[in-house]
């Protein structure tokens, strides 16, 4: 997108006028244009900029960001959501969080750093299962099957397959009557350590909220196992010791391996 359309967004938003810098941010997976707005040569909100089709939902994001930020949850403050249907997008602000990246960070760090990065993260995921209201009625069941199916009949119509793949299928259809039951809350959905902030040693922001959902609270560690464990397993152990105050249930780990099983398809 052209800078001079950028700017031109900005003018529209009140909070921007102090704006002197904007910079392209480049990292992650998410398809929406993001920028980086100073102030006097300091970074202070980032600005995002979605596909118009995505404005009911980026405003449901600002609303759960409202919530938590509300709650004492370490993530972006929300300051504006608004249609730009000119240019065909929807604009968020957010307040800048300051810091490094968790997954650059954690190489450089003792196993006890890592681990006690790790058992804060577990207790602001707790935190935030349980600082938002759930809008939903839904059987998690039947919700998150569904989504298992899709993806297996996906994946065989690509024709992609990977090791161990029959036994893997077996097992979750041994084991869906673990989804049976479960509560409903909250699902940052994407919670790994390039989704955290890390400042001083501390945990300082949780980012990118783009694929909130509503489930199984429990469901936000399967991407402990792609993301974390393999890398930094005293961060892995600390996240669990920090979410269930070092007392695992013992009906976690059966759902925490079927999560994990149920999205390699994707």
């Amino acid at each position: 997108m052209d800078i001079d359309v950028v700017q031109s967004v900005l003018d529209g938003i009140p909070l921007c006028k102090a704006v002197t810098g904007i910079r392209p941010l480049l990292a992650g997976f998410s398809t929406d244009l993001k920028f980086i707005l100073s102030a006097n040569d300091e970074p202070v909100y980032l600005l995002r900029l979605s596909d118009k089709s995505e404005t009911e939902r980026r405003g449901v994001e600002f609303q759960v960001l409202r919530q938590l930020h509300s709650a004492g949850i370490p993530c972006s403050e929300p300051c504006y959501h608004k249609s730009v249907p000119e240019y065909g997008v929807c604009a968020t602000l957010l307040r800048y969080i300051a810091g490094e990246c968790a997954e650059n960070v954690l190489p450089e760090i003792s196993e006890t750093a890592q681990c006690a990065v790790g058992t804060e993260a577990g207790e602001v995921l707790r935190r935030m299962h349980g600082a938002v209201d759930v809008p939903i009625s839904r059987k998690w069941r039947n919700y998150r099957e569904a989504k298992y199916r899709r993806m297996v009949t996906a994946a065989r119509k690509m024709k992609l397959r990977f090791g161990g793949q029959h036994v893997v299928e077996q097992y979750v259809e041994t084991n869906l009557h673990l989804l049976n039951g479960r509560p409903v809350a909250f699902q940052h959905d994407d919670y790994h350590p390039g989704n955290l902030i890390i400042n001083s040693g501390r945990l300082t922001g949780v980012i990118d909220f783009n694929r909130i959902d509503w489930g199984d609270p429990w469901h936000d560690f399967y991407k402990m196992a792609h993301f974390a464990a393999p890398l930094w397993p005293a961060f892995a152990c600390g996240q669990v010791d920090g979410y269930f105050g070092g007392t695992v249930p013992d009906d976690f780990w059966p759902l925490y391996t079927l999560y994990v099983a149920m999205s390699l398809h994707s």
